[in-house]
Order: structure tokens, then C-alpha cells, then sequence
């Protein structure tokens, strides 16, 4: 009798357990983002369903617009017979997932100018506005019909162009911020954009086009009346693709074990490396070229950020005033290319 009712209280605890764990998961499960890529092919018409954030914070929205761009250049170089970037789920655009996403389009469109294109429009009114802004639906064949509009809509400027060309981007910042600033982001965003060309392309882009390396960038210039974004883009092997073809293995390791204490390798951890590698590389050659501007541009800023995206992995730099230490992040799926984005306050 006594067994029996020990056996009775160890089933009733097991359901109590089930059932809280089968809450926990429902909750869970709930309030988790869904930004799985939905593709629908009918009649020989591939729809891809962009993500509902355009970002590149988070893993989930990381993996989400990286696995989104990989299906749409395998239908782009696959010769579908009709193609719809449908955007009517999207309800978030942040700069650095926008950029990724314009550069990736605009370099797909211009490759296959002959494939049957169209889009489904975005039911934010906001992100619709952005996009006309922009003239990615205009890629498409579409039109709104009310003009962009409003201050969080012209707040988006854009900028592309091959090899560096100084009064492109410096005639961009310049009506968008103080000269004094746009002066102190002049420098930056050129050895941003000089490091496109010298390092970006050395080797093949693991996209599947199999398209000859060119010298292309993009840059988004943002306002949003409290925080000022600049970004550059290119679409080349990345940061973690360049450091082991400008360095040798031993130097790497080295500076890997200094900084780490064992020589395994990371994007996120990669990224750090470049930037460590050419603060001594400008000290022994006196010269002011490479990531030491890129970070450079933060000195009068104090409570402004730089976040560098390449491949797989990330490096958020604060101003030295503030923090003074990096954090890196390596995600799951590469963007198979390199993000620079500097943001500060507008004021201040």
C-alpha cells in the first residue's frame, strides 16, 4: 500500500513536470520570432517573402536576411521564369540589414537585367515609403501612389559607386550633418572605402555567381532626429577572407594567442585580429590607412559606436571614453561580405 502510493505521487510529479514543460515551450514558442524565409513557386513564378526585420543585431533576423539572400541569387542565376520580392510581411528596416539588402539587389538586377521581375509592396506605410525613397521598388517595376514622404523617410540617403571617389560620399555627409563632422566621418569612410579596393576582392566571392571581382561599395547616410547612422558596404570575401591571404599563418597565430590565448579561429574573432593588425602596421609605417581610421572617426564622439560586420561575425567598438573594450559575436550564416556602421547621437 505504501509503494503504491509513493508510485502514485512520483506519476503525479512526472505530469506536473510534463505540463510545465510543455508551458514553458508554447510560451516560448509564442513570443520567439518567426523569420524563417517563405518561398512559394507557382506556375514557374518563385515568390521570396523578405523578413519581417531587415537587421543584422540579432542571430535570428542575421540568419534570417542571410538565407533570404542566398535563395534569391541561386533564382536570379537560376533563369526562373518570373521572380517576386514579395515585401508585405516587412515591418522593420535598420540600416545595416538595409544596406545589405539594397547592395545584394542592386548587384543582382544589374547582373540579370533581362529576368522577369516584380514585387509585392510592404502594408507599413512606413517601410513602403522607405522603400520607394530608395528606388528598390522602382527595380521592380512598382510605384506608390503617394511620394515618399515625411521626416523618417528622407532621413534615408544612399550612395554607390566603384573605386574610391571622395566627392560622392563627402558631398553625401556634408547634407546630412555639421562640416566639422562630416569632416571627422571624410576620413573614415575613405579608408573604408580604400580597404574595399585593396583587400575586398583578392580573392573569389563565395556566392555562387561566379562574377568577376569589381571595386563596388555602398554607403547609406540615416537621420533619424536623434541618432545619425553611416554605413559602408561592399559584397567581397570579407574580413576573415582577406586577413589569411594578407598574412601568414604564423603571424596570425601569433597575434591569435596574444589576444585569446590559443590560436582558434572565429569571424568575430577575426575581425578583432584585422583591426589589432593594422593598429601596428600603421605604427611601423607611419601612415594613417586601415581600421585605426575606421575607429579614429569616434575620438570626438564621445558616446558614439561602431559596429563592423563581416561574414559570420560582428565587433561592436563604444567610444573610448565609455567603453573602451570591444565585444564580437559569431553568427550561423555569413552576409558574405563586410558592413561598417558609425552612429551618435545628433545632438551633443
Amino acid at each position: 500500500m505504501k509503494n503504491k502510493k509513493k508510485l502514485h505521487e512520483h506519476n503525479r510529479a512526472r505530469r506536473e513536470l510534463r505540463r510545465l514543460r510543455e508551458l514553458v515551450r508554447r510560451k516560448s514558442r509564442r513570443f520567439k520570432p518567426k523569420e524563417r524565409p517563405k518561398i512559394v513557386e507557382i506556375n514557374g513564378e518563385v515568390t521570396l517573402y523578405a523578413p519581417r526585420t531587415i537587421c543584422l543585431n540579432e542571430p535570428v533576423y542575421h540568419e534570417a536576411i542571410a538565407v533570404f539572400l542566398r535563395h534569391a541569387r541561386a533564382r536570379f542565376q537560376g533563369g526562373c521564369r518570373s521572380i517576386c520580392i514579395d515585401f508585405s510581411r516587412t515591418k522593420h528596416l535598420r540600416p545595416e540589414g538595409m544596406l545589405l539588402l539594397y547592395a545584394e539587389l542592386d548587384r543582382l538586377i544589374r547582373t540579370y537585367p533581362h529576368q522577369v521581375r516584380r514585387c509585392a509592396p510592404s502594408y507599413d506605410a512606413v517601410v513602403g515609403h522607405v522603400l520607394e525613397h530608395l528606388g528598390v521598388y522602382g527595380w521592380f517595376g512598382y510605384t506608390t501612389a503617394m511620394p515618399p514622404q515625411g521626416d523618417n523617410v528622407v532621413a534615408w540617403q544612399a550612395a554607390h559607386a566603384v573605386d574610391v571617389d571622395g566627392t560622392i560620399f563627402g558631398e553625401l555627409l556634408e547634407s546630412m550633418m555639421s562640416t566639422e563632422r562630416a569632416g571627422n566621418l571624410f576620413r573614415g569612410v575613405s579608408e573604408a572605402i580604400t580597404n574595399v579596393a585593396n583587400h575586398a576582392h583578392i580573392a573569389a566571392r563565395d556566392d555562387g555567381l561566379n562574377l568577376p571581382p569589381t571595386k563596388e561599395w555602398w554607403m547609406f547616410v540615416r537621420d533619424d532626429g536623434e541618432s545619425l547612422y553611416v554605413a559602408v558596404c561592399d559584397l567581397g570575401v570579407g574580413i576573415p577572407g582577406s586577413l589569411p591571404v594578407l598574412h601568414t599563418t604564423e603571424v596570425l597565430q601569433s597575434v591569435f594567442s596574444r589576444m585569446f590565448g590559443n590560436t582558434r579561429s572565429t569571424d568575430g574573432r577575426m575581425i578583432q585580429a584585422a583591426l589589432r593588425l593594422g593598429r601596428t602596421r600603421t605604427a611601423l609605417e607611419h601612415r594613417g590607412k586601415g581600421f585605426p581610421d575606421i575607429l579614429r572617426v569616434l575620438d570626438p564622439e564621445p558616446k558614439g559606436e561602431i559596429a563592423i560586420y563581416s561574414n559570420r561575425g560582428r565587433v561592436m567598438y563604444r567610444a573610448p571614453e565609455l567603453e573602451p573594450e570591444m565585444t564580437r559575436q559569431t553568427f550561423k550564416d555569413s552576409i558574405l561580405g563586410t558592413i561598417i556602421v558609425w552612429s551618435f547621437p545628433r545632438k551633443g
